[in-house]
């Protein structure tokens, strides 16, 4: 079963990738910059597809790799293959703060247009599909919103 899959970050969380670029200065940039912005595991595949060598310093990225890395993150694609055993399942603790977020709508309370769902939240449940149930009804919820004047 091979399915494709496409990983849209927000514009605004892929042009937060490029700042942190800037802003990690020396550090190379597969092991300072992308880990705030993509999931440990996606990093060497992050790296590798943005052509950027992972040794290269934040400070030495060019404005033309800093735009090829912003147009990855916007349009990131995976080949799924399958599932992994339910051993092997995670779920991430932490994010915004539930107190920054208007729960009628999932907008930020500080950042206007800006919009969570799902794990960039702090909030987690026990297994059995509770941390799914958070995500599809907070997504969905989020995509309304947006979509709503």
């Amino acid at each position: 079963m091979k399915q494709s899959m496409k990983l849209a970050f927000s514009g605004v969380m892929a042009a937060l990738a490029t700042v942190l670029l800037f802003l990690t200065g020396v550090a190379p940039v597969a092991t300072l910059a992308l880990p705030a912005i993509a999931g440990c595991l996606l990093i060497p595949v992050v790296v590798e597809r943005s052509g950027i060598p992972g040794e290269t310093r934040c400070n030495s990225v060019t404005k033309e790799q800093r735009r090829a890395l912003l147009g990855l993150l916007k349009d990131f694609s995976l080949e799924v293959e399958g599932f992994r055993p339910i051993a092997e399942a995670i779920v991430t603790s932490g994010g915004v703060s539930l107190k920054e977020i208007d729960p009628r709508t999932m907008e930020s309370k500080r950042v206007p247009g800006l919009y969570f769902a799902g794990e960039l939240m702090d909030a987690d449940a026990y297994t059995g599909g509770y941390n799914l149930q958070i995500a599809f009804a907070t997504g969905r919820l989020a995509g309304n919103s947006v979509c709503t004047p």
